[in-house]
């Protein structure tokens, strides 16, 4: 169309004989008029096309770092499963020397906790009831162990058993409070778990152990990582002399 213009303005200029005084003016207007119009169409075809570019890039790279988040998120999460059987095992192997039968019953109850996590662990997120019956059961396989020498709790509102947690997430906390604190008849060890101001408090005695223990590296950063990546949140992490807490923010279901 831009070719064009330049072809009429020739022709306007050497293809007329302009006897009518008011002629040259008329026509000059309407190759404004019309240069005018056709810049603008294609200013708005232009800033459409542009326009168009850039939305797909925004989408693609959208696209890009969902799928890098999803990437990295499965990756946090496949860490979770080998972590709890790695300390489970642990566990029994400890139990199997020090009473056979124990080892036994938690065998059994382990099995029952471990078929419950396989059918779950495609989901990033759990209902906050779900969570607390696999914590519960957790603490329950612990108490095989400990007996008297270790003492839980929970206490939560039921309206607050529909919001959201990352999986396993609160067993995690328990799990880490039972490994590096000392767990004794002369000094249990006491764990709780309730909710406070649209976060889940799990607090324990601290009451750390001598020796020192190994660590798999996994615990608070992926509890962190995990939560930065499903909602934007951070945990918090307090400890004083004689207390460890945690805090976790609710999520709330979109």
């Amino acid at each position: 169309m831009l070719v064009m213009l330049p072809l009429a303005f020739l022709t306007y200029e050497i293809g007329f004989d302009y006897a009518h005084p008011d002629l040259k003016k008329h026509v000059t207007n309407e190759l404004v008029t019309a240069l005018v119009v056709d810049l603008i169409l294609v200013g708005i075809y232009e800033g459409y096309y542009f326009f168009t570019l850039w939305k797909n890039s925004l989408i693609r790279n959208e696209q890009l770092e969902k799928e890098n988040l999803a990437a990295r998120y499965e990756t946090l999460k496949n860490q979770i499963n080998p972590h709890f059987l790695f300390n489970s095992l642990n566990t029994v192997s400890a139990l199997i020397h020090e009473d056979p039968n124990k080892a036994e019953d938690f065998i059994d109850e382990f099995s029952k906790m471990y078929r419950f996590l396989l059918e779950h662990q495609d989901k990033n997120l759990h209902l906050l009831r779900d969570e607390l019956t696999f914590v519960k059961s957790y603490m329950d396989l612990q108490q095989i162990r400990f007996g008297r020498s270790l003492i839980t709790s929970i206490a939560i509102d039921d309206k607050k058993l529909d919001y959201l947690i990352p999986t396993l997430s609160l067993q995690l906390l328990v799990e880490n409070a039972i490994k590096h604190n000392k767990v004794t008849v002369e000094k249990p060890l006491s764990i709780s778990i309730k909710e406070e101001n649209g976060m889940i408090v799990v607090k324990n005695t601290l009451q750390l152990r001598a020796e020192s223990l190994k660590s798999t590296g996994i615990g608070l950063n992926n509890l962190n990582a995990r939560y930065e990546m499903l909602a934007s949140l951070k945990p918090v992490f307090l400890k004083s002399d004689k207390e460890y807490i945690a805090k976790l923010p609710l999520i709330q279901e979109e």
